[in-house]
């Protein structure tokens, strides 16, 4: 695998007296090589007048025609909170079927074409809590084996859409080691009211903790995640990927319902530039009386911060024995 990076960064500096230099613009363009994607090149992108008023953009093209292309955009103010995540991706996926015991060989390989976005707008009630209403809007084509995939009960072109609302509490202090925590809870129904094949429920729900010591940090990430009813099965819950417990590949187990808990420690190797390493356990079940055994993977990586565009780059395993290469450009959490 190789990695190659060039910046490309503009700001406003002190002119007149008034210092405008928290508006950022920021292009960085990268390379990358895997199996499953041969050669890959990709664009971050972020324009930022602060840490909580900024554009972040993803784009990545592949050498075996796959694309994708993440926008998230999050601004504040004394009243109002907007925060908008939108991914469209043209993809190859792998399905290991549902449930928490599905075999990792040969799982069956298809691609998809997926446009996801979820939208917040909110209110702060104080310096620390917010109160949102949320709309999320997806479309899931997957090209072939709709059957096995579960796909068969909903129509292949149909949008689908989901409203409620979100809660948030956050208390945190620091820049690249952090203190503090946060919790946000999300509530979304797909009712068949608003032309949905069949209505649902996902309630998310995610807990951080933050201790700085010195020039280092422990993390600690609870994730929480039900769906009820006839749910479709891109929103069923699941783990793997660049979240929720890396070092499986994305979608490795899927269930109706998921609990996990991560930890990460990160310490200064060089100015912006910091080492980590991470361990979490999780598991996906539709009953809890079905959890047998909890999910366990571990890694280490380099995150790198350059104005407020975090940029990681890890590699990850699993008792599974693969390893998970993950390059993007946020925060876990």
């Amino acid at each position: 695998m190789f990695i190659l990076y060039l910046t490309v960064s503009g700001y406003a500096a002190e002119q007149g007296g008034k210092d405008i230099t928290e508006k950022r613009f920021l292009i960085l363009p990268f390379g990358f090589y895997t199996t499953d994607t041969s050669v890959g090149l990709g664009v971050f992108s972020q324009y930022a007048k602060a840490e909580e008023n900024k554009i972040f953009g993803n784009a990545v093209y592949t050498f075996k025609n796959q694309f994708m292309l993440i926008v998230s955009a999050d601004f504040k103010n004394d009243r109002f909170v907007f925060n908008n995540f939108f991914k469209i991706k043209d993809y190859y996926s792998e399905f290991y079927g549902y449930g928490n015991n599905t075999d990792k060989d040969d799982p069956l390989k298809y691609r998809f074409f997926q446009i996801d976005n979820t939208f917040e707008f909110g209110k702060m009630i104080s310096e620390k809590i917010k109160i949102s209403a949320a709309v999320n809007n997806f479309l899931h084509i997957p090209d072939d084996h709709k059957i096995q995939l579960g796909y068969y009960n909903y129509g292949g072109g149909n949008f689908y859409n989901g409203i409620g609302g979100s809660a948030e509490y956050k208390n945190i202090s620091g820049d690249f080691f952090r203190d503090g925590f946060f919790m946000k809870a999300l509530f979304l129904i797909y009712p068949e009211i608003i032309a949905n094949p069949n209505q649902f429920f996902v309630c998310d729900f995610e807990a951080g903790f933050f201790k700085s010591l010195n020039k280092s940090a422990f993390n600690t990430l609870l994730s929480l995640r039900s769906t009820a009813a006839d749910v479709h099965p891109e929103k069923l819950s699941r783990i793997g990927g660049t979240k929720v417990l890396r070092g499986y590949p994305d979608n490795r187990f899927i269930d109706y319902n998921m609990a996990a808990l991560q930890t990460q420690y990160d310490f200064r190797i060089y100015k912006d530039f910091s080492g980590c390493v991470f361990i979490g356990c999780a598991e996906v079940f539709e009953m809890p009386d079905e959890i047998t055994r909890l999910k366990t993977a571990f890694g280490a990586g380099i995150m790198y911060k350059y104005k407020n565009l975090i940029m990681r780059f890890e590699a990850a395993t699993s008792p599974e024995k693969n390893i998970e290469i993950i390059i993007t450009g946020n925060r876990v959490y």
